[in-house]
């Protein structure tokens, strides 16, 4: 994802769906530690509704929230 993220990109469900969702902040939260452990790369928690979190990595997270997310956990 190299290019900027209009809102549009970034509420598009096919986009989302490429990353794991999540209802609860702690399971997203343990994800967001598996997956960092694994890659090495630091992702974020980005809230895209009252309780539903997504894992993203870094460069996506400044995209979203450009895009008008806010970030749960950095």
């Amino acid at each position: 994802m190299s290019l900027p993220l209009t809102q549009q990109q970034a509420d598009s469900s096919d986009f989302l769906k490429t990353f794991p969702q999540f209802d609860c902040l702690s399971d997203a939260l343990y994800r967001r530690q598996c997956i960092d452990k694994r890659t090495g790369v630091l992702h974020s928690v980005i809230r895209l509704e009252k309780m539903r979190y997504c894992v993203v990595p870094p460069q996506v997270t400044r995209q979203m929230e450009s895009a008008g997310y806010s970030i749960a956990v950095r």
